[in-house]
């Protein structure tokens, strides 16, 4: 599964309540500046990922088209 869909899937099993970056790299296994990365093409992409500094990301919303990484992010792992 790529990192995309993994970032998808760990903000969906969250169910609109935030996720700490830190929690996220560390459960990724990845640097947080790859996390921004990832999280700026996603939506990019037309995902809708709130953030917040002191809480941490929050997928609000995703787009009408299906993408692979959406797919993928759906499959788990």
């Amino acid at each position: 599964m790529t990192l995309d869909a993994q970032i998808l899937t760990a903000l969906r099993s969250r169910q609109g309540t935030e996720l700490s970056v830190a929690d996220l790299a560390q459960r990724l296994h990845c640097s947080r500046s790859t996390l921004r990365t990832h999280i700026d093409g996603l939506r990019a992409l037309g995902y809708e990922i709130v953030s917040d500094p002191h809480r941490g990301y929050c997928l609000a919303s995703a787009p009408d088209l299906l993408h692979a990484v959406e797919i993928l992010s759906l499959l788990g792992p």
